[in-house]
């Protein structure tokens, strides 16, 4: 050994101020007295494999890697590798939040395999890293460890996986029972895009749910505005969702329920608008006939409801709110609310089978107060002023109703009429009535019988009266040319009238005015030729021309007469056997025109004023005379 002496396995002894071995033959002296010696304490080490033994590294890389099974990256804590298990692990939650934000498309096979290669790595990794050095836990702890967490795991992800079909139970429940707003956010839940890891296959049914109690949700809304009608169609809808057979067993009743109400609402519609067109001669059929379908519709599609039974009820109730001017002083509009329903069997649409005959019915019943209301409308018609719809009131009364009394009664209802305008032919109040007496000729002519004959033959002679008034009227306010149209069309039309000989007079008397208001030729008075009878005049005019001659006179008499043209015309030398024409006339003052009436237009008329005496007999002889240039 060398000079620092020797070493034992637990450290080097101390030394003192003396050498460690005496020289040779030599006892070592005593050493002084000082402090006892210390004794040395031995601290045990761990006993271990020493480092690179196969057995520590073994167990070492299958706990880290067992532990690191679970995904979450375990294993790298127990080798204390604190960077890899934060990265290991943020890995796996970075992949979780990207499949949960997208919603992990492709599903299972995707993201399955995904997640296994994750844990997969990090198994892989943790053997690798755990392969060197010794194990410094003990040797059952990180298996326990790890079968604990992937037991965790699995059933983590198990309670998972439940939570979308937890979510659809509560969903369907509330469906069920009819609470669809509550059922709404639970169906959304069930496939919301947190529950995407757990695969399920309940978006079909979650949007069918959502979708139908939508559906639903807004029906109810509209019946909460009071919209029925809107709101049975979103109940039907619903219904038909789901092939008939709704999760909510209540829903057909539900149906069957705004159906009705939607009924009374249209019934209610045809009661306000028959209310609010009092007086009006038109309504509206097709609301009825809306109503009417609405209403046995319930007994067609709901056979055995309750509502499906109160149907007639419900169609007589139609009848009084269409009818309600029925029984009132408003005749007209009653027509037309009976018409709507008389119109209603060839209106409606719904099967034979559904209407079982009520819509004949309830046309029937109104069928019947029409005739005697259709005669009532047509005198208040002629009352406002409105023949002609009066008049095709009654038209339609004999048309569609002939065997009934009302129809039987028409002929005096227009004699009514037509005597009613003839009291009213007096002066310029004739001239407005042209159009009404037309319209009572020619309408009775349209029917058969001989009521409405003789009613069509004296509205003839009132309209022939209406003719003569109205140019009587037109003459005496000095307006010939109006005069002259009327009382010309009564002698065209209707010459053997007995107003047709004053209404000549008339005419004449206007022709002379204008004559005389024209360019004329002065004629003079007629010579005395000797005396006549007393009280009378007579009057002789000779023709010495080739032309035939008119005279026109009006004054006490009135008239015209022509005298034929000479064989060959003179200066009246010799009036022998020449054209000659006498009138007797009532004595008095009067206007006379005399006009050539042929061919010889060019010769200009003559007029004058005669003073004829009673007793005296005048004559005169005419000719025509050619002035020199």
């Amino acid at each position: 050994m060398g000079d620092e002496g020797a070493r034992g396995t637990n450290g080097p002894a101390e030394r003192g101020p003396w050498p460690d071995h005496a020289p040779p033959g030599r006892v070592p002296p005593t050493p002084p007295p000082g402090p006892p010696p210390r004794e040395a304490v031995t601290v045990p080490l761990p006993t271990a494999p020493p480092p690179g033994e196969p057995g520590g590294s073994r167990r070492r890389a299958l706990s880290a890697a067992a532990l690191n099974l679970s995904g979450l990256g375990v294993g790298y804590l127990y080798l204390r590798q604190w960077r890899r298990f934060a990265v290991g692990l943020g890995g796996v939650l970075v992949l979780v939040a990207f499949a949960v934000g997208t919603e992990a498309p492709g599903g299972a096979v995707v993201w399955a395999p995904l997640f296994l290669l994750c844990a997969a790595v990090m198994v892989a990794d943790a053997w690798r890293l755990g392969g060197t050095g010794p194990d410094p836990r003990p040797v059952r702890a990180p298996p326990v460890a790890a079968g604990v967490l992937l037991v965790i795991v699995a059933l983590g992800y198990f309670w998972y996986s439940g939570l979308p079909e937890r979510e659809m139970g509560r969903a369907d429940r509330a469906h069920v029972a009819g609470d669809c707003e509550s059922a709404v956010p639970h169906y959304e839940r069930a496939v919301s895009p947190r529950h995407a890891l757990a695969f399920h296959s309940l978006r079909e049914v979650s949007a069918l749910g959502v979708n139908s109690c939508e559906v639903m949700l807004r029906a109810e809304a509209s019946a909460a505005r009071g919209a029925n009608g809107e709101a049975a169609d979103g109940y039907r809808s619903y219904v038909d969702l789901h092939d008939g057979r709704p999760p909510w067993a209540g829903a057909g009743d539900r149906l069957v329920e705004l159906r009705a109400a939607h009924a009374d609402d249209l019934t209610a519609g045809v009661r306000e608008a028959a209310e609010s067109v009092g007086g009006a001669d038109d309504f509206d059929a097709q609301s009825v006939v809306e109503a009417f379908d609405a209403r046995v519709a319930l007994r067609g599609e709901h056979p055995g409801t309750a509502e499906a039974v109160a149907v007639p009820e419900g169609l007589d109730e139609l009848y009084d709110a269409t009818t309600p001017a029925l029984g009132s002083e408003d005749h007209c509009a009653a027509v037309a609310q009976l018409r709507a329903v008389v119109l209603l069997p060839g209106l409606t649409e719904l099967p034979d089978e559904w209407v079982e005959g009520d819509a004949d019915r309830l046309a029937d019943r109104a069928r019947e107060p029409l005739p005697a209301t259709l005669r009532d409308c047509a005198i208040d018609r002629y009352g406002d002023g409105d023949l002609p719809d009066a008049l095709g009131r009654l038209s339609e009364l004999v048309s569609d109703f002939p065997d009934s009394g009302p129809a039987g009664n028409a002929p005096d209802t227009l004699e009514g009429f037509r005597s009613d305008l003839a009291d009213s032919l007096d002066g310029e109040a004739a001239c407005g009535l042209f159009d009404d007496l037309e319209a009572l000729v020619a309408l009775p002519r349209a029917l058969s019988g001989d009521g409405f004959t003789r009613v069509s033959d004296r509205a003839t002679g009132s309209l022939g009266e209406a003719w003569f008034e109205c140019g009587l009227a037109a003459h005496g306010s000095d307006d010939p040319d109006t005069a002259r149209e009327h009382l010309e069309r009564l002698l065209d039309e209707q010459p053997d009238h007995s107003r047709a000989g004053r209404a000549e007079e008339i005419l004449i008397a206007i022709e002379i005015d204008r004559i005389a208001g024209g360019d004329t030729n002065e004629l003079p008075p007629p010579a005395v030729s000797g005396s006549g009878p007393a009280g009378s005049v007579i009057v002789t005019i000779i023709n010495d021309s080739d032309e035939r001659l008119e005279v026109l006179y009006t004054g006490p008499r009135t008239g015209r007469t022509s005298v034929p043209a000479a064989s060959s015309g003179g200066q009246c030398l010799a009036q022998q056997g020449k054209p000659t024409v006498t009138l007797t006339l009532t004595p008095g003052k009067y206007q006379v025109v005399a006009r050539t009436s042929g061919d010889g237009g060019f010769v200009s008329p003559y007029h004058g004023e005669w003073d004829l005496r009673a007793g005296t007999a005048y004559g005169d002889c005419y000719y025509i005379g050619f002035l020199s240039p």
